[in-house]
């Protein structure tokens, strides 16, 4: 850490951390309908955190923003149709694809906070994941979904002053037309990556039980929920997009020009430090709440999920696989539940033979150094997807009550 902006590093997280907190356990009422909706946008903000650095490490222009921003639709649209295809309530197989999957984003979350922490405020990254993990978990089991519901409010209301800050400095520093046109030629991600990141995005979204309880019957629309998570990405990339030349490349000497012109103006560089602090610990807390929930559906209470979900994310953190390892390895666990669910008769048999499927393609693809967002993951996530399809539509139906609309439909 710099000696000379320790001060300032210390008070902007110590205070961030302060403001979640305060926020999340002000009340212990019901969220209000603004508070879910901005909640809801918030859970698909997630997807923007954990897609964007794909497409940033080749360099991000114009054309793969608006790329990322129909991925980001997938997972709302795998939200949607999984709502379909669920019983209430969900076997045990289920529960636990659910917090896989819940444990797998808090992780990438984990390693992005420390990641852009680190950048911006000179501090050890593995600190920052002790410190967001803690204090996340804090707020979950003082206040569940209710406190989740409302750290993710939070985030996305400070994450317009980033998005005011990014097209500010675009417009002084550049200008749309560089946005558009890139001054620094990048090649572009291979079209496998596009599409494991697409497909991956879709199956981790139809298991995600933090997006399905956030946008569930009390929820927005689904276009209102990515309109708004949409409007935040905009304006944020097209901002770096303006100031930087037209990609954004990472790592490379050209992304620090943000942190150099941060501190250039004092202060600024806190300001930001605090508010992606409580932006990160909020979109952890969020995602915390509804892997623990999945956990308690399926046994135990939702405290312990939280402390083993805040445990084990934080310990993978710590290592540092990579975000791309990430989100193989929780897509391989999504699919499984997907083939599950459209086998549509024995889905615990479908959820017990995908994920085993998934382990045995997880450490293959491991072991030949393949972990990666090309051909051969993409075979895997398709592998896995028809074992727990198959497995799913050949066994025995478990003995299930029908639902009330169910018994309406046969009585008529």
């Amino acid at each position: 850490m710099n000696r000379e902006n320790l001060p300032e590093v210390v008070l902007a997280v110590t205070l961030g951390l302060l403001f979640v907190v305060v926020a999340t356990y002000r009340t212990a009422q019901d969220p209000k309908p603004g508070v879910r909706r901005r909640a809801a946008m918030a859970s698909l903000l997630v997807y923007a955190f954990i897609a964007a650095p794909v497409f940033v490490t080749t360099g991000m222009t114009f054309w793969l923003l608006l790329i990322l921003l129909v991925a980001l639709a997938l997972p709302l649209v795998a939200t949607t149709l999984s709502g379909r295809r669920t019983r209430d309530p969900e076997g045990a197989g289920e529960s636990a694809v659910r917090v896989l999957v819940g444990t797998g984003l808090v992780t990438a979350l984990l390693i992005s906070a420390g990641e852009t922490l680190s950048l911006l405020g000179r501090i050890d990254p593995r600190m920052v994941v002790i410190v967001i993990a803690v204090i996340a978990a804090l707020v979950v089991v003082g206040q569940g979904l209710v406190g989740g519901s409302r750290a993710g409010s939070l985030a996305l209301w400070l994450l317009i002053v980033p998005a005011l800050i990014s097209i500010a400095l675009g417009i002084f520093l550049g200008s749309a037309s560089a946005a558009i046109s890139p001054i620094i030629l990048v090649p572009p991600p291979s079209w496998a990556a596009v599409v494991v990141v697409a497909v991956g995005l879709f199956v981790i979204g139809w298991a995600d039980n933090t997006l399905r309880l956030t946008t569930g019957a009390t929820g927005p629309g689904p276009w209102r929920t990515w309109l708004g998570a949409a409007v935040v990405v905009t304006a944020i990339a097209f901002g770096q997009l303006m100031f930087l030349g037209g990609a954004v490349i990472a790592p490379s000497l050209q992304f620090f020009v943000l942190p150099a012109n941060l501190d250039a103006l004092p202060g600024l560089a806190g300001v930001m430090l605090a508010i992606l602090t409580v932006v990160f610990t909020a979109l952890v807390a969020l995602v915390l709440t509804g892997a623990a929930d999945a956990g308690a559906a399926g046994t135990g209470t939702t405290r312990t999920w939280v402390v083993v979900v805040a445990l084990v994310a934080a310990g993978i953190a710590l290592f540092d696989p990579g975000l791309d390892q990430i989100l193989v390895v929780t897509a391989l666990a999504g699919a499984a539940l997907v083939g599950a669910h459209l086998g549509a008769r024995a889905i615990g048999r479908g959820v017990a033979a995908g994920l085993i499927t998934a382990a045995i393609a997880a450490v293959l693809l491991t072991v030949t150094s393949r972990l990666e967002l090309e051909v051969a993951t993409l075979g895997a996530l398709i592998v896995v997807f028809l074992v727990a399809l198959v497995a799913a539509r050949l066994g025995t139906p478990a003995s299930v009550e029908p639902t009330p609309q169910e018994q309406v439909v046969a009585s008529d």
